[in-house]
């Protein structure tokens, strides 16, 4: 348009300050003002491939964070054609494609491109501060695409890799997490007794983290949803009793049910949720069987 200034970089330089404001108050206005100036900068880049590859990874990563990742996919593909100067910025691609890949129902090749980016963070020194990151999502995604015995395994290192730095609070609500899911990737997997020995290690993790400090185990990448006690008591003992069924150990199973049935009655006089009274009916089927 007339007026405007012919030069990417300022283009570039104004989309990232828009992007940074979305960013900082999830303003719609500002992630539209973003968008608009990497493609003008994209446009007037044409013929340069340094910053080309700096604009399309700056769209895709805005993109995937409004949560349109399909054009997030669109970028971020093009720009992997495109060398890249680090082994971090081929992370940051590398994950944020898999992130997109995973939310428009490619869970596979999300979880083979995380799996890529876990392999580049090890070989790489520079970029080892991001090896949870890496490790995490290549763990979802395996689990969330099938892959239940690698998703266990891959769990299984990064527990105690969780526990390796930080307050002691925030260690112990990451490790009850990541424990958490390797008994659920484990008991999808049919390992019933290797499944209640990863949550017997989540109930012991729980234990030591109060509510306060399970908001506070700040996740080194995505945001983890704020659960409380009781929420972490109730997906532990849901798990353990189906477990405990597929080990044959069904007097447990009923006991474990019983103090869920405990558990959701708490939940239910605290919230007075509907979806509550369909958990206990569920759990009152259960006992019945």
């Amino acid at each position: 348009a007339r007026g405007l200034p012919r030069d990417p970089a300022v283009h570039h330089l104004r989309g990232h300050v828009a992007h940074r404001r979305f960013l900082d108050g999830l303003d719609k206005a500002a992630a539209f003002a973003a968008h608009a100036h990497y493609a003008m900068a994209l446009d007037l880049a044409r013929d340069n491939a340094r910053y080309r590859a700096a604009t399309l990874q700056a769209m895709g990563l805005l993109q995937g964070a409004v949560g349109n990742h399909w054009l997030a996919l669109e970028a971020l593909d093009e720009r992997a054609r495109l060398p890249f100067l680090s082994p971090v910025a081929e992370l940051s691609v590398g994950l944020a494609r898999a992130r997109s890949l995973f939310h428009v129902g490619r869970p596979a090749e999300a979880a083979r491109m995380a799996r890529a980016a876990y392999k580049l963070v090890r070989r790489t020194p520079e970029a080892k501060r991001w090896i949870p990151l890496a490790l995490d999502r290549a763990a979802l995604y395996s689990h969330m695409a099938g892959e239940h015995k690698r998703g266990a395994a891959l769990y299984r290192v990064l527990v105690p890799m969780l526990g390796a730095s930080g307050a002691p609070e925030a260690r112990a609500a990451n490790q009850l997490r990541a424990a958490l899911m390797e008994g659920a990737s484990l008991l999808a997997d049919g390992q019933a007794k290797e499944a209640l020995a990863a949550l017997q290690r989540a109930e012991t993790l729980l234990a030591k983290v109060d509510n306060a400090g399970l908001l506070a185990g700040v996740r080194p990448y995505e945001h983890a949803l704020e659960l409380s006690q009781l929420d972490y008591r109730l997906l532990i003992d849901g798990l353990r009793a189906q477990a405990q069924v597929l080990a044959g150990q069904h007097d447990d199973a009923d006991k474990t049910l019983r103090h869920r049935r405990v558990a959701l009655q708490q939940r239910l006089a605290e919230s007075g949720d509907d979806s509550v009274l369909m958990q206990l009916a569920s759990v009152e089927l259960q006992l019945a069987a």
